[in-house]
């Protein structure tokens, strides 16, 4: 789940974001490079407040912690928040790569899922 909750972090400030494993992981580096970027460009615009890990927030929770406002950002797998969008599930049955589905519309599509919830 790369979600982004609209409201705080769209309006400027600081914005809590979540990652489901521990830190400095091969899973969060993206994410981690990605907040430190907008960390750096977005000085005095928007913040990030990282503060992932297990020991933060119970894996299966994070997709409720996104919907109700704990957090604004999330970075975890389908599996996690099934129970907010069980559609998340069929990102991992896909035979496309990332670039194609976003070429043909197949990640616009998904997403219109994402935003609904």
């Amino acid at each position: 789940m790369h979600g982004l909750r609209h409201g705080r972090a769209g309006g400027g400030g600081d914005a809590e974001g979540h990652h489901l494993l521990c830190r400095e992981d091969l899973y969060s580096r993206g994410f981690e490079r990605f907040i430190d970027k907008v960390n750096a460009d977005g000085k005095g615009l928007v913040q990030i407040n990282y503060i992932g890990g297990p020991k933060a927030m119970p894996p299966f929770e994070v997709g409720n912690a996104l919907k109700g406002g704990v957090v604004d950002l999330a970075n975890v797998t389908g599996a996690f928040y099934t129970n907010v969008m069980p559609e998340a599930d069929a990102w991992k049955l896909t035979e496309k790569p990332m670039a194609e589905l976003r070429k043909n519309g197949g990640y616009a599509y998904m997403a219109t899922f994402t935003s609904r919830r």
